[in-house]
């Protein structure tokens, strides 16, 4: 399969193009993110204790090519359509890492990176690649999740409690489309 997916990456014109840009590939970068100074930056409130506004915070960069200000990081799907391909920013939170990469790149040192993208490729039949550029107010929507998160997090390393599961029973039911397919 590797070779018909490399085929389908190297056949894709943007693809190609980011691929040949790439000066440095799985690049680690850890940054110190001052998470005060990115909720004013994204004009977003943060709601934390005095000592919870700063997370060490890693990254695992794919793809850095400097000369475009771009970060991109490859995929493999199995998605047939661009509804699954967006269905998979969501589910699998690229718009989040979309938001939260250039920032740690440029917290890093690495340079003016203003831009993300996702190269995808398809790991079966037939083998297609697209390049995926995820919306500034879907990016906005991964700052205002991420934001609360890294908060907690900060918290959570601060204090070593970690919030988990009820210690009692929890009831669950199936899922709503579920009771819907039954009519109920």
């Amino acid at each position: 399969k590797v070779p018909l997916m490399a085929a389908a990456l190297r056949a894709h014109p943007r693809a190609r193009a980011i691929f040949e840009r790439t000066t440095e590939r799985e690049l680690s970068v850890v940054a110190d993110l001052d998470l005060v100074e990115l909720a004013t930056a994204q004009d977003l409130p943060l709601a934390c204790d005095g000592a919870d506004t700063h997370l060490l915070t890693k990254a695992r960069l794919d793809m850095l090519c400097p000369d475009v200000a771009l970060i991109a990081d490859l995929k493999t799907t199995q998605a047939a359509t661009e509804w699954e391909l967006r269905k998979s920013v969501t589910e699998y939170g690229y718009y989040q890492q979309s938001a939260l990469y250039p920032h740690m790149a440029r917290t890093a040192g690495l340079g003016d990176v203003r831009h993300f993208a996702l190269v995808v490729v398809r790991s079966e039949e037939p083998y297609r690649a697209a390049v995926l550029r995820v919306t500034e107010e879907s990016q906005r929507i991964g700052w205002q999740e991420l934001l609360p998160a890294m908060a907690l997090a900060a918290r959570c390393y601060r204090l070593g409690e970690w919030p988990g599961w009820a210690e009692g029973v929890i009831d669950v039911d199936v899922a709503e489309w579920k009771r819907r397919e039954m009519g109920r």
